[in-house]
């Protein structure tokens, strides 16, 4: 269990209170830190600021977890009672335009390596 006051909760973004673990004499220890910067982006003309090498498996990833939600539908397709089964038509709409985004950013992914040499 870990204690923050609230007085603590609604402090600006930039600082982030740590709080450590209350043991059993319910002592408590607050060490606020300061953030030094927020995040700099750079941005070349024509590129998304994405970490590139990482994008192919990356739409691997979210390629399969629609994947499984579909194996999913599939196991338990036959139970017509089951919400998730009666939610599929809508479901599978969306998975479909989920998978169009992800196959549009592998094209943009291949476009953008030759920009990057």
């Amino acid at each position: 269990m870990y204690f923050c006051p609230a007085a603590y909760r609604s402090q600006l973004a930039a600082i982030r209170i740590s709080c450590t673990e209350i043991d059993r004499s319910s002592s408590i220890c607050l060490r606020p830190q300061q953030a030094h910067t927020s995040p700099i982006w750079i941005v070349r003309d024509g590129l998304r600021p994405w970490k590139y090498d990482d994008v192919e498996r990356l739409i691997d990833q979210r390629l399969e977890s629609l994947r499984s939600i579909e194996e999913l539908y599939n196991k338990r397709k036959a139970n017509s009672n089951d919400s998730f089964v009666a939610q599929w038509p809508e479901l599978e709409k969306r998975i479909a335009a989920a998978r169009k985004i992800y196959e549009d950013l592998r094209d943009v992914a291949a476009l953008e390596k030759q920009l990057r040499r």
